[in-house]
């Protein structure tokens, strides 16, 4: 695993991280931490309520 240090001007362009997904965890400083976790839960929920309304889980198909 790299360290890597970005210097971001307001908390919402931690956003441009979302992109790299589960290959990047912002560590510092808190408030981003928050703020990019609370991104990645909202996609997160969104597609465990599509896997519920069409009865799949698409995971188990491999398409995750």
């Amino acid at each position: 695993m790299a360290t890597a240090r970005l210097r971001l001007g307001v908390v919402g362009e931690a956003r441009q991280l979302l992109p790299f997904s589960g290959r990047v965890e912002v560590l510092s400083p808190p408030e981003v931490r928050a703020e990019v976790a609370c991104a990645a839960a909202s996609v997160t929920g969104l597609y465990q309520r599509v896997g519920e309304r069409s009865g799949r889980n698409p995971s188990s198909r491999g398409l995750l």
